[in-house]
């Protein structure tokens, strides 16, 4: 307990710090709106983020928008996660619809916040901290979603995003896109791409400062075979992220000063097309997971190790 609670307030006073400090938060690119980097639905989650060649549900949105025109019914996702501890609030909320021609349409919200973050510049006569006031750090993103299929193997998608952030008494506004790809090699094989903040991802701050969310291009493959017994499935995907960020420190493989490398590795297994066990590896993180899935709804749990702490993710999903 009290090495958590010793995660959770160092966590808390660097951000504080930075604040008070006003160390140009909003200096280091490199994190530009980082907060879009987490990830949504936990059925991708369990499956270490491998999912840009699956995306055959509503987080498609967020993975590879193509993949929205293989849903064949309108969906609603809802994911909550409280991570680090509680510290962390993530929340993700969407509605996806697809016409009788392939064309989907997505509307998504996403939200990840710390709330009540105690700001102080003084200490009382016992060197303690005077708690001035809470404030928030604060990431949200609205986006709006379009996939067309163009035949009954190859699809094509695209986001437009407008990102709201709020630090203390700053706030920021920025816009980007991103496009997708999802090709069908054969009923077993998918490839897919994604180019995500494509002409760079422009965010401005109440300050002056300006700052760029680089592009990211992830692509990768998903293999699906039929198993006979009990009516199972296996899937089996990876993704190869490349970031022109600057985080080359923190990639698995570095491409020069250009960008950074990560690979993706995630399995999943169906059983009577009901229940869903997942285990995969994001970077250098172990995942797992599981999930039910009746004829209208779908609850899945992932969860996920960090440094920081472990996290648990749960969401659910409704067809209609």
């Amino acid at each position: 307990m009290t090495k958590i609670l010793n995660k959770k307030y160092s966590i808390l006073f660097i951000v504080n710090l930075l604040i008070v400090l006003n160390v140009d938060i909003l200096q280091a690119q490199k994190y530009a709106a980082d907060f879009l980097n987490i990830g949504v639905g936990s059925r991708a989650l369990g499956m270490g983020s491998a999912y840009v060649a699956i995306s055959n549900d509503a987080t498609a949105a967020y993975w590879n928008p193509a993949g929205l025109s293989q849903l064949h019914k309108r969906e609603i996702t809802i994911m909550h996660a409280n991570r680090f501890s509680g510290l962390v609030q993530t929340n993700f909320i969407n509605l996806a619809i697809i016409d009788k021609h392939g064309n989907a349409f997505a509307l998504s919200y996403f939200r990840v916040g710390i709330d009540d973050i105690p700001k102080s510049t003084k200490l009382d006569e016992f060197d303690r901290p005077i708690i001035e006031k809470y404030i928030q750090d604060v990431g949200q993103a609205l986006v709006l979603s379009f996939a067309r299929k163009n035949s009954t193997s190859f699809f094509l998608g695209g986001n437009l995003k407008a990102i709201f952030q709020k630090v203390g008494d700053h706030s920021s506004l920025g816009l980007g896109f991103d496009i997708g790809a999802l090709y069908c090699l054969s009923p077993h094989l998918s490839f897919g791409v994604s180019l995500q903040d494509l002409a760079g991802t422009y965010i401005f701050w109440d300050t002056g400062h300006q700052d760029v969310k680089y592009p990211t291009i992830v692509w990768g493959l998903a293999f699906s075979h039929n198993v006979p017994i009990l009516s199972g499935k296996t899937t089996l995907a990876i993704n190869n992220n490349i970031r022109f960020e600057g985080q080359n420190n923190e990639n698995l493989f570095s491409l020069g000063e250009i960008a950074g490398y990560d690979v993706n590795l995630g399995g999943e297994y169906v059983l009577l097309n009901t229940i869903a066990f997942r285990v995969g590896m994001e970077r250098k993180n172990l995942t797992a997971g599981a999930g039910l899935r009746l004829r209208f709804f779908e609850i899945d749990y992932a969860f996920v190790s960090y440094d920081l702490g472990n996290t648990h993710r749960i969401s659910g999903k409704i067809l209609f």
